[in-house]
């Protein structure tokens, strides 16, 4: 929370609203504090439920894609990954 400024790093950037930090995947017998901090995100409880239901959506679409695909959407996920992974920032692309 402290390297996102004590600010949701979602769509609203708010800081009025509880936060948590948002895990970007689980691995069993993995602990909290041993995730990359690049794969944790600051959000408020609004936008980490709005989150946490498009993940669910996306992991399910995924499930249904024929496994000779997954090479070219990973090539296709990388293009929007956050600025710190060497993507482009996605809220300008937002507001083209």
């Amino acid at each position: 929370m402290e390297k996102a400024g004590f600010k949701c790093e979602g769509m609203c950037l708010t800081s009025d609203r509880t936060l948590n930090v948002h895990h970007g995947y689980y691995e069993k017998d993995l602990n909290p504090w041993d995730y990359d901090d690049d794969t944790l995100w600051c959000l408020c409880e609004v936008c980490h439920e709005q989150i946490r239901d498009e993940m669910r959506d996306l992991h399910f679409q995924l499930a249904k894609v024929h496994p000779v695909r997954y090479a070219q959407i990973m090539r296709y996920l990388v293009k929007y990954q956050a600025p710190q992974h060497g993507g482009k920032n996605y809220r300008e692309e937002l507001n083209k």
